[in-house]
């Protein structure tokens, strides 16, 4: 179950749905928050309204480092911008995603590293069933990675099932299996640097080279409403100069908002 409320950006007052468009009319911000419920306990993912039926939600590397995960909504279709695990202090619950897996319509992904890819087998074995966008380095780098992750999974799963055995405790499940894994690696789509791509209808993406590892990106994602088309740049991580083996990172020139 969702739970929406909206509030004043610069102030934090909470006005009443009804009143968010007079807001936008009268030149406030506005920004809403999501809560998500699960049993008696929820978790909060930040979220941003931008004028119009554009929707942003942090699903992940909010208010923490990790778990990089981000979902935009416009004109009925939901677009996940990485999907990685929580990793370290920033772990909660790697086995529950803030959202209904089977309404995503797509999925980019800036780079390889699991705290950006992680929970991507996750997403599948909840019911995503779309593209994964990303570039051929990443795939092929995923291809290998996700299945190790798998691997880790089903192994901890095992270890913690002797114990929890030798306690008279229930089993457990791993997070993902090197099955699921598997399948989201045949989901790919290899995409190439400054080539642009169609994600769903009126959303398109490009993929620019940022030099923080082999394949990875920041992804510039147009979204188009009518007659207005909007920009929103995804940083993913940025990498240093004059590095071996790696190009330097591409600038990008403009953008109508930047995460």
């Amino acid at each position: 179950v969702e739970e929406y409320e909206y509030y004043y950006t610069d102030t934090g007052e909470v006005i009443p749905q009804g009143e968010v468009d007079a807001a936008y009319a009268g030149g406030r911000s506005v920004s809403s928050r999501a809560k998500t419920y699960r049993d008696a306990e929820y978790t909060v993912a930040a979220a941003v309204t931008i004028p119009g039926s554009l929707d942003y939600r942090f699903y992940g590397a909010d208010q923490c480092v990790t778990g990089s995960c981000h979902c935009v909504e416009c004109g009925g279709k939901k677009i996940l911008v990485d999907c990685g695990l929580q990793q370290g202090r920033d772990e909660k619950d790697n086995q529950a995603l803030d959202f209904n897996a089977g309404y995503i319509d797509a999925v980019v992904v800036t780079h390889a590293h699991i705290d950006h890819s992680g929970r991507i087998p996750l997403l599948v074995k909840q019911g995503f069933a779309g593209n994964i966008y990303c570039t051929r380095l990443t795939g092929q780098l995923l291809s290998i990675m996700l299945r190790d992750s798998a691997h880790i999974q089903e192994s901890e799963a095992e270890w913690k099932n002797r114990k929890n055995a030798r306690a008279g405790l229930p089993p457990v499940e791993p997070d993902y299996t090197i099955e699921d894994a598997e399948t989201a690696v045949s989901l790919f789509v290899g995409v190439d640097y400054g080539r642009k791509v169609e994600l769903a209808p009126g959303v398109e993406a490009r993929f620019t080279d940022v030099g923080h590892l082999l394949g990875s990106a920041s992804i510039e994602l147009w979204v188009t409403e009518g007659e207005e088309t909007r920009k929103i740049v995804f940083s993913g991580d940025i990498g240093n100069t004059h590095q071996p083996l790696l190009r330097d990172p591409q600038p990008i020139h403009e953008a109508d908002y930047v995460v």
